[in-house]
């Protein structure tokens, strides 16, 4: 129901782009419907008054620009070409780098394009606001149609999106009761994509912030809250060994402790759904003697205490967050804690080296463009250029096909020369009109993605629509002409100058992701009384924000990969392998962020001190039998040898096992890994298909 609502506004926006024109006089109605398309396609389906106004904004800073560097170089077309393609190739790297709505850097770059009239001088700056003002047209249009057809408001979506988490985290934290299954698994699994997802709906809920009458900052604090409750029950499921499990030793305050926990749950899923404050239970207190565990294994003692110490935590998380929501659901003032002062929001991934290899070929897509348009003169001139530079955003580094585009822009082409042919000259009214391009744009939202639809309705643009009909049907084959050329120049940089098959790809990326677990592994285990210098923590920085999306790309990569020309490679076995690579990188992620709260442990550090080294090179000799969970156990257990004598060294110990147990299963699950890497036979992705 939801994509036939987005194909409805997506076509009725388009017939309005070429019929509001049309009635009016006005030229250039086909910027108006490609602005459309090209938001349709890149952007998202719910649409603000306020991300209308930042796509105008993106236009007019891009016009600005186009223009000014036309009012620069008026004779100089070289010069202009140059720093044009410097420019746009720049704000098509943000476009890249940035995590939401990608449009705007999209609009602002192909607006500096297609201000340059072949490089003609005469008149220039009046067809440049002509193109500006129908580009920005094709924005109102598309805004409003979102807005007022069944409009998706970001509030609605939020709500929703941290009611369905929190039925989540609920159902996965009652699958930890029990023994471990394949549907915890598939829960674990909906939970980290419940992650990514929120992960992406930080930088997107300001208009869902100030419609619902509280500030951004405190929105931000709520979406903060279930990030350190996935967290926290990422934590209990590596314990492996469930909340009560059997070989660990009883502790009757668990029981209790779990019910308030599963009681929580129930109360913020209510918050949600009746947004009205919910009962608040007393803050978690439970005190245990270590003496008391009956048991001399210094890893159980630890499985257990840690157990305690994380459900302890859990229930102080979901408390606080139940605070928050009844702040902000209380008819009265009520005050709202505030547990996260340095909140970061990461809108956009620098230093990405896909990304930076994609801008390269953007920059020779400009330049590959342009010495087609100077020395063969292609129909539609420097449009072949705009058009192929602004469409490898979707191509470049993607599993997108320039080779299946051409495919289905053919079947396009059939399709418009059909109506072209069968038609439109049997319309003879601009209702009729209208009828047909809403049908025609329907048929390409309805029955491809978003992605692909914008390919197929080029087939719209060549049937050269204006407010006074003319067939010709060379002027048609010619405009043909114009889509096959810049097809063909994705198609060529597709796979020049870097490879982009997907066994490649996957190879690169997995040695990457190696590389950075064992820099943040070398961090991690570093000694605390050494201090690192600015560039190593600028290092560090960089390796933790791409920890995350460079194993997302190997899943993205091994899905894409063609078993059948690598006959010893199980592409089910391979899936499941990057799956728990995924799991693995959560995990160390997790670990670095536990870092800075355990740090200050005098025991930790005196064990980091010790054995920081040894651990440090673990990974690189995992597969050797000297590194073994066992061995690894031995270096943990070097400070286990005594009970606490204090209240302070107690708290102390309980941080220690804590830490301890999170390692131990962090390492456990690492050396499964790399064996599981030794049984799939990677080696045959670097042999040749044919």
């Amino acid at each position: 129901m939801e994509k036939f609502k987005f194909a409805v506004k997506a076509a009725l926006s388009i017939a309005l782009a070429f019929l509001i024109p049309f009635s009016q006089g006005w030229n250039q109605a086909t910027t108006a419907a490609t602005t459309i398309m090209l938001i349709a396609a890149i952007g998202s389906l719910g649409d603000s008054m306020t991300k209308g106004l930042l796509r105008v904004i993106g236009t007019v800073i891009g016009a600005i620009i186009g223009m000014g560097l036309i009012a620069l170089f008026p004779q100089e077309r070289m010069l202009y070409l140059f720093f044009a393609s410097v420019i746009v190739t720049i704000i098509l790297y943000f476009a890249r780098a940035y995590q939401g709505d990608t449009t705007i850097f999209v609009l602002s770059g192909i607006t500096i394009m297609t201000l340059f009239q072949n490089g003609e001088v005469d008149n220039v700056f009046l067809y440049g606001i002509d193109k500006t003002f129908m580009t920005i047209f094709g924005i109102a249009v598309y805004t409003f149609v979102g807005l007022f057809l069944w409009p998706v408001h970001m509030k609605d979506e939020s709500a929703q999106h941290a009611k369905t988490l929190t039925q989540t985290q609920h159902t996965f934290y009652q699958s930890l009761q029990k023994e471990s299954t394949k549907e915890q698994q598939e829960t674990y699994n909906t939970l980290l994509q419940e992650e990514q997802q929120l992960q992406a709906t930080v930088g997107k809920t300001q208009n869902a912030a100030s419609e619902r009458g509280f500030s951004t900052h405190e929105w931000r604090e709520i979406i903060e809250s279930y990030r350190t409750i996935d967290e926290i029950l990422l934590h209990l499921y590596t314990l492996h060994e469930g909340i009560q499990a059997p070989n660990t030793p009883k502790i009757p305050q668990i029981e209790r402790l779990s019910l308030e926990v599963e009681s929580l749950f129930v109360r913020i899923e209510e918050a949600w759904s009746k947004q009205h404050p919910q009962p608040l239970p007393q803050a978690c207190q439970i005190e245990y003697d270590l003496l008391s565990l009956h048991t001399d294994d210094p890893l159980k003692i630890a499985a257990a205490t840690t157990t305690i110490q994380t459900l302890c935590e859990l229930h102080t998380h979901l408390r606080n967050l139940l605070k928050k929501l009844n702040a902000i659901h209380d008819p009265l003032p009520a005050s709202f804690p505030y547990e996260y002062r340095q909140t970061q929001d990461h809108r956009f991934l620098w230093g990405d080296i896909e990304h930076l290899k994609a801008t390269l070929v953007t920059f020779l897509i400009f330049w590959g463009g342009t010495l087609l348009w100077i020395y063969l003169n292609p129909p539609g001139g420097f449009m072949v250029v705009s058009l192929a530079v602004g469409l490898s955003v979707i191509t470049a580094f993607t599993p997108i096909k320039p080779s299946l585009l051409m495919l289905l822009f053919s079947f396009a082409f059939i399709f418009a020369a059909l109506m072209y042919v069968a038609v439109l000259p049997q319309l003879q009214y601009g209702w009729q009109l209208g009828i047909f391009l809403f049908v025609y744009a329907f048929i390409g939202f309805y029955f491809f993605t978003p992605e692909l639809s914008i390919f197929f309705l080029m087939g719209m643009l060549t049937l050269g629509l204006s407010d006074t009909p003319f067939y010709s049907f060379d002027i048609f084959l010619m405009t043909l002409l114009m889509f096959y050329a810049f097809l063909s120049l994705l198609l060529l940089f597709y796979y020049i100058p870097f490879s982009t098959r997907p066994e490649r790809l996957f190879l690169l990326l997995q040695e990457r992701l190696y590389t950075i677990m064992r820099k943040l592994i070398r961090t991690l285990y570093a000694d605390p009384k050494k201090k690192q210098h600015f560039l190593s923590r600028l290092a560090v920085q960089y390796y933790r924000s791409h920890l995350i999306s460079t194993v997302q790309k190997m899943k993205l990569w091994a899905e894409q990969i063609d078993e059948k020309y690598f006959s010893p490679l199980e592409k089910e076995a391979l899936l499941a392998w990057v799956l728990h690579a995924e799991r693995i990188a959560y995990r160390l992620e997790m670990l670095l962020r536990r870092e800075a709260k355990e740090g200050e442990n005098p025991m930790i550090q005196t064990l980091l001190q010790k054995n920081g080294t040894q651990l440090q090179d673990v990974f690189d000799r995992i597969d050797t039998k000297e590194s073994d969970p066992a061995h690894i156990s031995r270096i943990l257990q070097t400070l286990l040898h005594r009970p606490p004598s204090s209240p302070q060294e107690k708290h102390a110990y309980i941080e220690l096992f804590s830490y301890i147990t999170m390692h131990m299963r962090f390492w456990e699950s690492l050396t499964v890994w790399k064996q599981q890497k030794a049984h799939l036979n990677l080696h045959t992705l670097q042999e040749s298909r044919f």
